[in-house]
């Protein structure tokens, strides 16, 4: 039901949009393909100025290298990338109703995209908002009120377009309630930004988790394929510290003014949703 939820959001946010489409298609787009489809596809996009190869561990680059060369000697030609648009986006309460135990609730506005310089200022906003256990959001929703049994936000980004949004399972009786609860974080975060505090602690728990993540060679992996896919380059750690370091309140506050503006979210529920449960009030940034 979680992963349900967070695509009836995303095509609720970008209607219309390639990025609103279900990564594993539907019944119709799956039934419908042939085989030709597949060649053509192949055929167009498996190229090798498309092709990135990453590696991490016990690696011998030169030996690599002639791997490589010779796996992909046969591919040839290059491909004209797709256009990229920028999607609109949708606000708005989208209820669909089904028999879960829980309510699955995705709630957001729009965010940046994954080139934007002020992504390392979202970082930080979006960890002192609701990422772990020190957050805003848990520790207001969760821990003192009890009224989610899971609850984070997140930051998701393209080349295009990007969101901030949060994801509640909580019953059925608390939606309105915590749609209200997360509504006045944004405005407090719009109004008064971050203290001291939790703003040098989000800080602190960023490069904290980059360090860790250091541990694993899978996501050493993945953290050099994406930053060549996106960035066109390798980022060193120190440079990643130094953009998180140059952080500041006044930069929180400007993109928190910007991202929760005094506009209306989107709320997207899965379950057994009581009518009348959200009001427009709760869902206004006012």
């Amino acid at each position: 039901p979680d992963q349900q939820a967070q695509q009836l959001f995303d095509t609720a946010l970008w209607p219309d949009h390639a990025l609103s489409r279900p990564i594993c298609g539907t019944p119709d787009t799956v039934t419908g393909m042939h085989r030709e489809d597949f060649i053509q596809f192949i055929g167009e996009r498996y190229r090798a100025d498309r092709i990135v190869i990453a590696a991490a561990g016990c690696v011998n680059h030169e030996a690599l290298v002639a791997w490589a060369s010779e796996a992909f000697e046969d591919l040839s030609g290059v491909t004209e990338p797709p256009a990229l648009t920028v999607p609109n986006t949708a606000t708005g309460l989208h209820v669909h109703q089904r028999d879960l135990e829980q309510v699955q609730m995705l709630l957001g506005v729009p965010g940046l995209s994954s080139l934007d310089d002020r992504r390392f200022a979202a970082f930080v906003l979006n960890t002192a908002f609701g990422e772990g256990m020190s957050s805003r959001l848990f520790q207001e929703v969760r821990e003192k009120r009890g009224k989610a049994y899971s609850i984070y936000s997140f930051l998701d980004s393209t080349l295009n377009a990007g969101s901030v949004g949060v994801y509640a399972a909580l019953g059925a009786e608390s939606v309105g309630e915590v749609v209200g609860l997360v509504r006045d974080e944004m405005v407090s975060l719009r109004e008064k930004g971050l203290d001291a505090g939790e703003f040098a602690r989000a800080k602190s728990q960023i490069k904290g988790s980059i360090l860790l993540n250091l541990e694993s060679c899978v996501s050493r992996m993945r953290r050099i394929a994406v930053n060549e896919i996106q960035l066109g380059r390798s980022v060193p750690i120190d440079e990643i510290s130094e953009r998180i370091d140059a952080v500041t309140q006044d930069d929180i506050r400007e993109l928190a003014a910007e991202l929760f503006g005094k506009q209306d979210l989107l709320v997207s529920l899965l379950g057994k949703v009581p009518a009348g449960s959200v009001t427009d009030a709760s869902m206004r940034l006012t």
